[in-house]
């Protein structure tokens, strides 16, 4: 039986943090908040999710989002700008992240290619 590990104590100041920044944002601007939890749920999407119903993520208590930015160093998601959009303006908590290639570069290669290409917006 897989035992339910607690959610880090860092990880946990961080999500609060973004709760609470986030809860801002979304009362000045009319968008629903994104609901504090024990156990924070979250997706990860990619340029495999073409159309994602962000009223369906909200409504299915989803409070943090993972998006693919960049892959490798030479690839960049189309997808990255309307995904992290999408989770910005549902009020989720949101972030970019970087799909490694350990066989291809080594890591300060990728993490160099990571700050120069991704997150673009």
């Amino acid at each position: 039986m897989h035992k339910k590990t607690a959610f880090p104590v860092r990880l946990r100041e961080i999500y609060d943090h973004e709760v609470r920044r986030i809860s801002r944002s979304c009362s000045s601007r009319g968008t629903s908040k994104p609901v504090k939890r024990a156990d924070p749920q979250g997706i990860d999407v990619s340029d495999y999710q073409t159309d994602i119903d962000w009223t369906t993520v909200v409504d299915n208590g989803i409070s943090f989002v993972y998006t693919k930015a960049i892959e490798g160093t030479s690839y960049i998601s189309p997808t990255f700008n309307s995904q992290y959009t999408g989770a910005t303006d549902a009020g989720r908590i949101r972030g970019g992240y970087h799909f490694a290639h350990p066989d291809e570069s080594n890591g300060a290669t990728q993490a160099d290619y990571f700050l120069a290409h991704g997150g673009r917006r």
